[in-house]
C-alpha cells in the first residue's frame, strides 16, 4: 500500500501515503448519509496537512533523527486534533494515537519493517477522528479499513525479498482481524463481502517476491484490490445508511 514514491523538480512524493490518505478520507465520510457538507470540506486542508507532515517526520522518525524542528511539526499539527477531542468521543482519538505511539516506539526499537506497519495504519486509523468529526460516525466500516490496511502492510513487507517475515505473520493478523470485526458484522453481515477477497490473499500469501525490480508491479496490483475493497465497503455501507438493505 505505501511505499511508492514520484519525482519530480526534486522533490520526491510518497504516493502511497497520499493513496492511503484520500482512501481514509473517503472511508471517513461513510456512511454517506448525515454526513454534514461543511465540515467534510473543513476537514480536507487538516487531512492535507497531516499527510505532509507524516511524510516529512517518518524517514527522520525511522531513522532516530527527530529534532526540535520535527517537535514543533508534530506540535503544530496535533493542536486541531486536540481540539477535535472536545467534540468528539474521547475513544476516537485514542485509536489513532495509540498507533502513533506504538509506531514511536518501534522505530526506536530499530524495528523498522513493523514501524513502516504500523505508520501505515496509523494513517488508515485517522478514519475514525475524521468520521467522528464529520458525523454520523460508522465503527464498523473504521474498523474495517484500519485492519485491513494493517494486514496489507504486513502482506507487502513479507512481500519483500530483503525483509524477513514469515508468511504466518499475515495469516495471524489478518485471522485476528476476521476475529476482532466479527462481532460487529453480525449487524452489518453484507459488509463481510469486503473481505472475501483479502481472505483468499492474505491467508494464501504466495512466495515472496524474487526481485526488487517486481515491487512496482506488486504496487499497481495491491492499488486495484485496495479499490475493490473499499467499493465493496462503500456500497454496502451507503445501502446501510441507506436502509435499503
Amino acid at each position: 500500500m505505501e511505499g511508492s514514491s514520484a519525482q519530480g523538480r526534486g522533490v520526491t512524493r510518497n504516493r502511497g501515503l497520499y493513496f492511503v490518505g484520500v482512501l481514509t478520507y473517503i472511508v471517513s465520510l461513510l456512511p454517506i448519509v448525515g454526513v454534514d457538507p461543511m465540515r467534510a470540506v473543513l476537514l480536507i486542508p487538516l487531512g492535507l496537512a497531516t499527510l505532509a507532515a507524516t511524510e516529512c517526520l517518518r524517514p527522520r522518525a525511522a531513522s532516530g533523527r527527530l529534532g526540535p524542528k520535527e517537535g514543533l511539526i508534530i506540535t503544530l499539527i496535533s493542536v486541531p486534533y486536540l481540539a477535535l477531542a472536545l467534540l468528539e468521543p474521547p475513544f476516537l482519538l485514542s485509536v489513532p494515537a495509540a498507533f502513533l505511539l506504538t509506531t514511536l516506539l518501534l522505530y526506536n526499537a530499530n524495528l523498522q519493517a513493523w514501524g513502516n506497519v504500523t505508520g501505515t495504519a496509523l494513517i488508515a486509523s485517522l478514519s475514525f477522528v475524521w468520521g467522528g468529526f464529520i458525523g454520523p460516525t460508522f465503527l464498523v466500516a473504521y474498523l474495517y479499513w484500519t485492519l485491513y490496511v494493517f494486514t496489507g502492510a504486513v502482506y507487502v513487507e513479507y512481500k519483500l525479498p530483503f525483509r524477513r517475515f514469515s508468511p504466518n505473520s499475515v495469516r495471524l493478523s489478518w485471522v485476528v482481524s476476521l476475529l476482532t470485526v466479527a462481532p460487529l458484522t453480525v449487524n452489518h453481515p453484507l459488509l463481510a463481502l469486503a473481505l472475501v477477497e483479502p481472505s483468499f490473499r492474505f491467508l494464501r500469501p504466495g512466495e515472496r517476491l524474487s526481485s526488487p525490480k517486481e515491487i512496482r508491479n506488486l504496487g499497481r496490483k495491491g492499488l486495484w484490490k485496495d479499490l475493490l475493497f473499499l467499493t465493496l465497503l462503500a456500497a454496502t455501507s451507503v445501502a446501510y445508511g441507506l436502509r435499503v438493505i
